[in-house]
């Protein structure tokens, strides 16, 4: 009996950390997490998602509370919708800007040992800056596309020209006729030179 009231002792203190390293670990997740029951009835929370819905709506989450009654009354029909899909096994992802910034949600069915869908987890993660990120990629991919277009469009005469007065001046004997060609010449070089210098200087907006 002794043995036996030292063993539950033990087992009672090993559940009590691994609860208190689970609490830790739910509410230092850099992440918008939130548990729900089938009704969608919040469970708990971590520290990070009181946080963002406080500053957000100014109404605190409450364990208990319907998880609808914090979800914009514009949003609500389809957030219970993707609520319903996800109890139904198959996950959901959606964006939404949140206090100030881009957040990517993942609500995904919740299982009990038998596997049988017990609620819902809610988890966000902040995705501004790969929003960011993706803006900046795309503006570089369109300065791109317009240097290229520029190169192939808008040089392509001048170059032309250019040889074809370089050609002329080759075969040509008579010293005046040369040096008309060769003042044509230098108008077109700087044409040329004008539109390397538009190129040059959206590259370097790249």
């Amino acid at each position: 009996m002794k043995n036996q009231a030292f063993l539950i002792k033990d087992q009672k203190i090993c559940t009590d950390e691994i609860s208190i390293f689970l609490h830790a670990f739910f509410n230092n997740a850099n992440q918008y997490q939130v548990l729900l029951n089938k009704n969608l009835d919040i469970i708990t929370f971590n520290d990070f998602a009181f946080k963002l819905n406080h500053k957000s709506t100014a109404i605190d989450l409450q364990a208990g509370k319907n998880i609808l009654n914090y979800v914009d009354s514009s949003l609500k029909e389809d957030f219970k919708t993707q609520c319903q899909i996800a109890l139904q096994g198959k996950a959901v992802r959606y964006e939404h800007f949140v206090d100030g910034g881009w957040f990517d949600f993942e609500i995904t069915a919740l299982h009990n040992f038998e596997n049988a869908v017990i609620g819902l987890s809610i988890v966000g993660s902040n995705i501004s800056d790969q929003k960011k990120n993706a803006k900046i990629i795309r503006q570089q991919s369109e300065y791109l596309s317009n240097i290229a277009w520029f190169q192939s469009h808008q040089l392509r005469h001048p170059v032309a020209s250019v040889l074809a007065l370089l050609n002329l001046i080759k075969e040509e004997q008579d010293y005046h006729l040369t040096k008309e060609y060769l003042q044509a010449l230098e108008i077109v070089t700087k044409q040329l030179d004008t539109i390397i210098n538009a190129v040059v200087q959206q590259s370097r907006e790249v």
